[in-house]
């Protein structure tokens, strides 16, 4: 009941919670460099193996202590028990999926734990699950569209959908640890479309920028800003940085249609009211 009463604490201080929303948002995009170079450095000294197991030590500490407490709480949860599981499982198995085709490093994880945060931070907002996925998954686009376009115009050829899932992932891991520690949905309308009208500007922003040649999806247009920088034929497998390990990169209509089907999934409790 602890979440719960944090959660009511900062539904009661909507400039506070707004607040605290940007300032969390801000330390991401600020100490995102330093948190790369950071982790290079101890990848450079290691080397790429050693430092995945090392990564994947910390993560194991952090989440078995979790997986415990996540399933003393299960036997508490009434009808709601099985949605947990399966959404809980879920979760794992994307990871696991992620982890082997889309990812190269494990410190990449901490996407996860970033928004798993701030999906927290903005629920109060709405207490329901899919506007909260709405509005995080924008700061999460807002994330990787800074690192793509601004911190690293040099480095990054595309925009990373591959990390966007991971942010997903992270925020549908957090609605499920509020729904397990007995957060409820409440009946709360104020804002609830204003997440989904802001995605649909953003469509019409996009469906009118193609139409006019501004944003293009891959090398072979002319659009001064691509989605990626890469050609459509490029091979399903590419070569972290010369090392021998091979990753896939999502293609914008790979990565958006995965996008849709894990807010589907997530949002399953709102359908049921389970939450």
């Amino acid at each position: 009941m602890k979440l719960e009463k944090i959660i009511c604490w900062l539904e009661s201080r909507r400039l506070l919670n707004l607040f605290l929303i940007l300032v969390f948002f801000g330390l991401i995009l600020a100490l995102h460099d330093l948190l790369v170079n950071f982790s290079m450095a101890i990848m450079v000294r290691m080397g790429l193996p050693a430092y995945n197991l090392l990564v994947l030590g910390v993560i194991l500490v952090v989440a078995i202590p979790l997986g415990v407490i996540f399933l003393k709480n299960l036997r508490k949860s009434g009808d709601a028990w099985g949605l947990q599981l399966v959404m809980a499982g879920g979760t794992l198995l994307f990871l696991v999926i992620h982890s082997q085709v889309l990812s190269v490093m494990n410190v990449e994880s901490i996407h996860f734990l970033q928004f798993l945060l701030l999906s927290w931070l903005i629920f109060p907002l709405f207490r329901r699950i899919l506007p909260t996925l709405l509005l995080t998954l924008l700061f999460a686009l807002g994330d990787e569209l800074f690192q793509y376009q601004i911190l690293y115009p040099e480095r990054e050829s595309y925009l990373d959908l591959n990390d966007l899932l991971l942010d997903l992932y992270g925020m549908g891991a957090g609605m499920v640890i509020l729904m397990n520690a007995g957060v409820m949905s409440g009946l709360r309308r104020a804002w609830k479309h204003f997440p989904g009208i802001l995605w649909g500007l953003l469509f019409v922003g996009l469906l009118v920028g193609w139409l006019m040649g501004w944003i293009g999806f891959y090398a072979n247009s002319n659009a001064p800003f691509l989605l990626n920088e890469g050609l459509p034929q490029a091979p399903f497998w590419q070569e972290f940085l010369h090392r021998g390990i091979f990753y896939h990169v999502l293609s914008p209509l790979e990565g958006f249609m995965l996008i849709i089907l894990l807010l589907a999934f997530y949002s399953l409790p709102d359908t049921e009211d389970l939450m």
